[in-house]
């Protein structure tokens, strides 16, 4: 059976072959549009006159230029790039008062600054350094533009000014390590927050850190808030960026790289759509902070492959019919009988919840926080089976023709098709295979949004029951009887991080019968959500792999938290992933 996310300890202790380093971000995405009104102006300096240099910073603002003005759809002539001994103080004030009057009212003011910086003299705020700026403390306070002269320079413009500093303004240089200049004090600034501040929505990287990517040469946060907004920062599948996606995947990965929370960076402002229509994964991170893949694998550009595969082309999102609503009267728990196998559709109010980890779970694993920040999330109302699919069922269709044997072919012992298990969950199957499988009955495959939502049950909940932890008699996971830990040669890897629960007993070794942990129902009746088979959904995990909700027979009990992330790629017959449908609305009420 697979890990259905991979701990980098485990990455480590594998035979691994080196992987390449970060993705290109200079490369064309497909266009999203949504610049028509926007302006900006982007500032990249890696060559100083006089000061050390910034590798990759200029290299950056291009990808900037490129992606305003191909991608968003900005119109060319006003977007504005000075790039190293063009960018003095003058030019950028001068440029930045000639676009604020091009910006339409419902446009946004981008302003990318990437270069050094250093504290004002004040101690109150920090001084943007062009080109030109002398090495000595003098010149520094001489030539330095303050950022609220850029907060100034934006006020009262018709759109929203959004800024991007990716400098260190505590007088050291990018990778905090040495004083900028000597004779400087390092300090850091104590911001203000002036007038001029409050309109504006401010992205900033550490005021002690802003040097490169972990295992790269790129200055790291105006290259991952650009990735972000390329797609990568999409974390819920929704082909939309927020602005809280943007920063939870660069903060994510940047906390991952540099394990520490010194080198983090900060936001300020409301949250709202920064990208839109975008398509595409997010590269595989763990393996390029690890530097390699696991043996047998290839590094394909973004992510770790099977040597030789076959690349699967996965949508981010596909489209499905919308929801029936329900009959007048009926409320949310309301149950119908699917006429050819006998399961039982619930149905899932619409509402709106906490997508993501909850912030008093204290088992959050850092992949959670890297794809999915906490997000306030509506999901309109939809049926779901009360179980997992089971064996049974899916014979029925298979037997009609509508389902595919594939899975037959799988002879394992804990395959429950091939075992004749008929009340078991239906396991060893891929994803193309579930989704006929919900085709036939009239649904299709939930989203990651509508499983956590529908598991949660639409409230505040670490599991689906409540917050008290997984036990014995509310789901099946790992535990005494977990014959994937206990056959394992690393049990005692296992008992020390904690994936299996020696003092719980399930009763069963694999799968059990669906529905067979009543105590571990749902607050809508919804049964299994947690444990036994770990469930294909329509979302995406990147191009290559689905994501898969719930955990299984085989997991540690942080694994089957409702916020837990799964993926795999969508060809695996895995014993431990199975599948359970959700009706769209568009058909007849089941």
């Amino acid at each position: 059976m697979k890990s259905f996310i991979v701990p980098i300890a485990v990455l480590l202790a594998a035979q691994i072959v080196r992987a390449q380093s970060w993705p290109d971000i200079s490369t064309e995405v497909a266009p999203q549009g949504g610049g028509g009104q926007d302006a900006a102006l982007v500032v990249g300096i890696s060559d100083y006159v006089y000061l050390p240099a910034i590798p990759g910073a200029a290299e950056n603002a291009a990808a900037w230029q490129q992606w305003l003005v191909r991608t968003r759809k900005v119109p060319g002539e006003r977007v504005v790039i000075l790039r190293d001994k063009e960018a003095t103080r003058e030019k950028i004030l001068k440029n930045l008062s000639s676009l604020k009057s091009q910006v339409g009212p419902q446009g946004t003011v981008w302003f990318i600054f990437i270069g050094h910086g250093a504290p004002s003299p004040s101690g109150d705020d920090g001084l943007l350094l062009g080109a030109d700026t002398d090495a000595d403390a003098d010149s520094l306070l001489a030539r330095g533009l303050p950022q609220e002269s850029i907060f100034q320079a934006l006020d009262g413009t018709r759109g929203t000014p959004l800024v991007v500093f990716d400098a260190c303004f505590s007088g050291k240089t990018a990778d905090g390590t040495a004083s900028l200049v000597k004779g400087l004090q390092a300090t850091l600034p104590v911001r203000r927050v002036t007038a001029a501040r409050e309109h504006a929505t401010i992205l900033s990287s550490s005021e002690t850190f802003a040097g490169p990517l972990p295992r790269g040469d790129r200055p790291a946060f105006s290259y991952l808030i650009l990735g972000a907004l390329r797609g990568w920062g999409d974390s819920d599948g929704d082909r939309e960026v927020t602005l809280d996606e943007a920063f939870a995947f660069a903060r994510g990965t940047m906390q991952a790289g540099f394990q520490t929370d010194s080198r983090l960076p900060t936001k300020r402002g409301p949250s709202r759509v920064l990208a839109v229509n975008v398509q595409g994964g997010r590269p595989e991170v763990d393996a390029i902070l690890l530097g390699r893949c696991p043996s047998g694998t290839a590094w394909e550009g973004f992510r770790c492959t099977d040597a030789g595969a076959v690349k699967v082309a996965v949508p981010l999102r596909k489209s499905f019919p919308p929801l029936t609503p329900l009959p007048k009267g009926e409320r949310a728990g309301e149950t119908r009988k699917e006429p050819r196998t006998g399961l039982t559709w619930v149905w899932i109010p619409p509402g709106e919840f906490l997508f993501g980890c909850e912030p008093h779970d204290s088992q959050c694993a850092p992949v959670e926080a890297l794809l999915e920040k906490p997000t306030k999330k509506s999901v309109d109302g939809f049926w779901m089976l009360q179980t997992e699919v089971p064996v049974a069922a899916y014979a029925t269709c298979k037997a009609a023709g509508a389902c595919s044997g594939a899975s037959l072919d799988v002879p394992e012992k804990t395959c429950n098709l091939a075992n004749g298990r008929s009340q078991h969950p239906m396991n060893c199957v891929d994803h193309s295979s579930a989704a006929q499988f919900c085709a036939w009955v009239g649904g299709r495959l939930p989203t990651s949004r509508e499983w956590q939502y529908a598991a949660k049950g639409g409230a505040s909940r670490i599991y689906p029951w409540g917050d008290t932890p997984i036990t014995g008699k509310r789901g099946n996971f790992c535990d005494q009887n977990c014959a994937h830990a206990l056959n394992a040669n690393n049990l005692e890897e296992w008992r020390e991080k904690k994936w299996i629960s020696e003092s719980e007993n399930d009763g069963f070794a694999a799968t059990a019968p669906v529905g067979s942990y009543p105590a571990g129902s749902s607050i809508w009746g919804l049964l299994d959500m947690a444990g036994n088979v770990a469930e294909w959904t329509l979302t995406a995990y990147d191009t290559s792999a689905m994501q898969t909700r719930g955990g299984s027979w085989g997991s540690a009990p942080a694994h089957v938290r409702a916020s837990h992330i799964g993926k795999d790629d969508p060809r695996s017959q895995d014993d431990g992933i199975g599948f359970r449908c959700a009706r769209g609305v568009g058909g007849p009420t089941p």
